[in-house]
């Protein structure tokens, strides 16, 4: 019964922190929208297209692996070295790549204002990682909060004073910065948590790493190639509109993020297990679950969509009810993909992981390259349903795969 309570209380306190930060940037969307206009916001959102896959790779998702970790192979300054290195390589190919762009000088400014955002972001994700194996869900929910919080502040007072939506993107990346230091690693020292290199168990982390980092690349490509077609073919005010309605299912993502967070440590013990009966009720259970959040988004999308943007992003918005929807259905199988990934990590199908994750970019582009230009932000929004759909298939058959090879239970 204490085990179960504490399960309840990380996916509550995880959970709490997650959704205010998450609905703290979406209002972030809907004072742009609703202050600058669309083509500002398209700036801001393009930016952050641009820069994530590039920071989701250095990430290299090692904080699901840390967490995960069960044996301790690694130490975590080993983690945390390896992200400090890894962000600043990051960033240095991200400046040699606008090097290639022509574009003017504010969308450079927002560019590397983004930059700086999702690059402390990416320390604080490994430092918090130390923090959530150790079972401290409330001390990784307060900085959540405070990141969501904090972020909103500096953006309205930025529009408001100066009516500049780039200098509320630095104002972030400062007031970010601040809790890094003055809260996240200040509650690791306490742990006796330190900074020190170690070159060999970099190299090695790297090596183990690398095709998680390529996963998280792709499934972050996998979202953002919509955007980027969009750009090129519809405009930046085109990519507001699509990218306001698209945070919709980025809120749902964190959100189930953050119970897979939560739960990831103790769904780790079960796969490592070898109880394969176990294993496999824990996998209906996730299945389910997604299954079920899946059907709501897509119901309130359906039902009342029309209300929903046009008292959140106004009446100009009501017209893509229709994008909407199909976004909430890309939105639903998507986290059942995500429970289903959480399995994959669990059982370090890393290669079977990267094949599916590549299939569905595949997917993406090739669908929204011939839709978009057909059905508009409308075709970029079926392409994510297809990629989607692709890739639970594959998922379901990873999984099944693995199963059959490691018990003697035939699931089919």
């Amino acid at each position: 019964m204490g085990a179960l309570n504490k399960i309840k209380s990380d996916v509550i306190w995880i959970a709490t922190g997650r959704l205010m930060f998450a609905f703290s940037q979406w209002l972030v969307i809907v004072y742009l929208s609703r202050t600058v206009g669309v083509e500002d916001l398209g700036l801001y959102t393009y930016s952050i297209a641009l820069v994530s896959p590039l920071i989701m790779f250095s990430q290299m998702n090692m904080r699901m692996y840390l967490v995960t970790d069960a044996k301790d192979k690694f130490a975590s300054n080993d983690y945390y070295s390896t992200r400090l290195l890894a962000t600043a390589i990051a960033l240095t190919i991200l400046v040699m790549l606008m090097f290639f762009k022509n574009a003017d000088y504010s969308f450079y400014i927002c560019l590397a204002g983004v930059a700086l955002i999702k690059a402390v972001e990416s320390i604080s994700d490994v430092v918090l990682g130390f923090l959530q194996k150790h079972g401290d869900m409330k001390l990784v929910s307060i900085s959540n909060i405070l990141k969501g919080v904090s972020s909103l502040v500096v953006m309205i007072s930025a529009i408001y004073i100066f009516d500049s939506m780039i200098l509320g993107v630095f104002a972030i990346a400062i007031s970010w910065l601040m809790i890094l230091f003055l809260y996240d690693i200040s509650k690791c020292k306490k742990l006796s948590i330190d900074f020190s290199f170690n070159s060999k168990n970099i190299k090695d982390l790297v090596i183990v790493c690398i095709p998680l980092g390529l996963i998280m690349a792709l499934i972050n490509y996998g979202f953002n190639i919509p955007v980027y077609i969009i750009e090129n073919d519809l405009g930046i005010e085109k990519v507001g509109v699509f990218s306001a309605i698209f945070y919709f299912l980025v809120m749902g993502r964190l959100v189930a993020g953050s119970v897979i967070q939560a739960i990831a440590p103790r769904v780790s013990r079960v796969f490592s297990s070898h109880d394969t009966r176990l294993m496999y009720k824990v996998f209906m259970v996730l299945v389910l679950s997604g299954f079920f959040v899946a059907t709501i988004g897509v119901l309130i999308a359906y039902y009342v969509g029309d209300m929903v943007l046009g008292f959140v992003y106004g009446e100009v918005f009501m017209e893509y009810t229709g994008v909407f929807v199909i976004i909430m259905i890309a939105a639903g199988v998507g986290f059942i993909n995500q429970f289903i990934g959480l399995i994959l990590t669990s059982i370090r199908s890393f290669k079977s992981m990267l094949f599916t994750h590549g299939v569905q970019v595949l997917i993406v582009f090739v669908s929204a390259y011939m839709l978009v230009p057909i059905y508009g932000i409308e075709g970029a929004a079926q392409s994510l349903v297809y990629g989607n759909l692709v890739l639970l298939l594959l998922n379901v058959f990873v999984f099944v795969l693995h199963m059959n090879r490691t018990s003697n239970l035939r699931i089919i």
